[in-house]
């Protein structure tokens, strides 16, 4: 170490020490996003349901296109057996989820449903 020279040593603790600030600014800018993209999408997500749970509860999801918007303008609501409940005309007659999906989701829903009460007490 002593046969290096001093600028040579000085340039490469400064690029040791860039690079790490420069992981470190790029992991918080990468975790930042992550999280608030995370977060609008899950209230996007949470939006649409209760559209869609509107529409269910009065049977009607052909009006789905005029509240959901062009781009998510079908939905599709199945029992925890996983027939069909409700469904817009683009998905048709055919599940989008298999009934071991469904009852997987609709036990998640349920276990959620559970944790907010207990939460909210």
């Amino acid at each position: 170490m002593n046969q290096i020279p001093i600028r040579l040593r000085v340039a490469l603790a400064f690029a040791l020490v860039s690079a790490v600030v420069l992981a470190a600014l790029g992991y918080f800018v990468y975790a930042r996003f992550d999280s608030e993209l995370s977060e609008q999408i899950d209230q996007s997500l949470r939006t649409h349901g209760d559209d869609i749970a509107s529409l269910v509860a009065h049977r009607d999801l052909s009006r789905s296109v005029e509240l959901l918007g062009r781009e998510e303008s079908f939905a599709q609501v199945l029992t925890p057996d996983g027939r069909i409940y409700a469904t817009t005309p683009q998905l048709g007659n055919d599940p989008q989820l298999t009934p071991a999906e469904a009852a997987r989701a609709a036990q998640a829903r349920s276990s959620t449903r559970l944790r907010a009460s207990r939460a909210a007490r």
